[in-house]
């Protein structure tokens, strides 16, 4: 667990308000790769955080002082407070119709903490898969605050950063960004990115002392398909899970539809295919919790229209990597065709041998021409330690 100090900046005294979250330093983030796979078992570890919500019928957000105000299509607002997203910005607490959610494994950010909420208009609808991308209607609005606790305490306050917001329009999907004042009352709109001083550190203790914000174009590199925008977390591997919306622990994937945000009902819990928590110690299946972190950290570049392919071979969606799957998915005895990571290695996993696996190292690195993934500033050190213990748990073979 990671220590956290007060940082430079004036920060906001309280986040909490009608939203509590758990902050899971080492847990990864916002799942990648819109197309889900067939295949895996076991549910959602009860160790992820989880997150609650009260006010307003069936948890979707609290009593509204003014409705949810979406721009002009293609005329973002200027600040956050001009959405009207959150009845009190500083508090975290939602409007009306906008609705907590959580992820099972969701992806890392420089172990910043993060807050998820999604907006569907009144009288739409989400065109609902069990297994593919789900199909939001104009005028939604997808919301996700990053943060850094202030103290040790997991539940106390939290220094924001920004809130990013993908809004869906008629031409597709838009993304924006907030940084947070010095107050964190409200954000403004942030094209060309913006580095953040903060104080934090790493589970090994070496410093965190900046947060990176990135702008639009980086934004898209991670957030398209065949250069088309498309969202990356809402999806059922990920969302099949409970969250308090404060009448107790509830299916996230039942409560939506509960409160009219679906347009048909999830099929059976037994028949849904989701991710595992990729650090649930108590999951012995190994290979189940390392796919799970591929799937929401890799695969929205690692397969077909992502931004790494071409030159990239690995395909690591979470139906990519199940089994019966090509090894070179994953990287098996695959040899890149660039890497400037660890000298003598020639394959992205040695099966039995992480330390002549070229994925660990890239993983490990922070080195801007070699890390992956490819932006945030620092690595995610309990990934690479999942992706070694995979990696050692395969049958050996050389690759020569």
């Amino acid at each position: 667990m990671s220590l956290w100090f007060p940082p430079p900046r004036p920060p906001s005294t309280a986040w909490r308000g009608a939203i509590a979250f758990g902050i899971a330093v080492a847990a990864v983030a916002a799942a990648c790769g819109d197309d889900s796979g067939v295949g895996g078992s076991g549910a959602a570890s009860s160790s992820s955080s989880t997150s609650s919500g009260s006010g307003g019928a069936g948890g979707a957000g609290g009593a509204a002082t003014q409705a949810v105000s979406p721009p002009p299509f293609g005329q973002p607002w200027e600040t956050l407070g001009e959405w009207h997203l959150f009845a009190d910005i500083a508090a975290g607490t939602p409007n009306e119709r906008v609705v907590p959610y959580d992820l099972i494994s969701p992806l890392f950010s420089d172990y910043a903490t993060k807050h998820r909420y999604v907006f569907v208009p009144e009288g739409a609808t989400i065109t609902y898969s069990d297994t593919d991308a789900w199909e939001f209607p104009v005028g939604s609005i997808l919301v996700k605050t990053f943060a850094y606790p202030l103290t040790a305490d997991e539940s106390g306050p939290l220094d924001l950063l920004e809130t990013r917001l993908l809004y869906r329009e008629p031409t597709g999907w838009k993304a924006m960004t907030y940084v947070y004042d010095a107050t964190d009352t409200d954000a403004s709109l942030t094209i060309a990115g913006d580095f953040i001083d903060v104080v934090a550190q790493t589970p090994s203790g070496l410093p965190i002392d900046v947060y990176r914000v990135p702008n639009e174009n980086q934004c898209l590199e991670c957030h398209k398909s065949f250069d088309d925008p498309r969202h990356l977390g809402p999806s059922t591997r990920q969302l099949d899970r409970d969250n308090d919306y404060g009448q107790g622990p509830e299916n996230q994937l039942d409560h939506l539809f509960a409160i009219g945000f679906f347009d048909k009902a999830p099929a059976p819990s037994g028949q849904r295919v989701r991710l595992a928590d990729p650090f649930d110690g108590s999951n012995p299946d190994i290979s189940y919790r390392a796919r799970s972190y591929f799937d929401s950290n890799c695969a929205h570049c690692h397969t077909s229209g992502g931004n790494a392919t071409p030159p990239s071979a690995l395909d690591l969606r979470f139906s990519a990597t199940e089994p019966g799957q090509p090894a070179s998915n994953w990287g098996e005895c695959v040899i890149p065709t660039s890497c400037s990571c660890c000298p003598g290695k020639t394959h992205d996993v040695v099966p039995g041998d992480p330390d002549a696996s070229i994925m660990p190292c890239r993983l490990a690195s922070t080195a801007i021409d070699e890390k992956m993934p490819p932006f945030g500033l620092f690595s995610h050190e309990e990934g690479v330690e999942l992706i070694r213990a995979w990696i050692a748990a395969m049958p050996a073979s050389s690759c020569q």
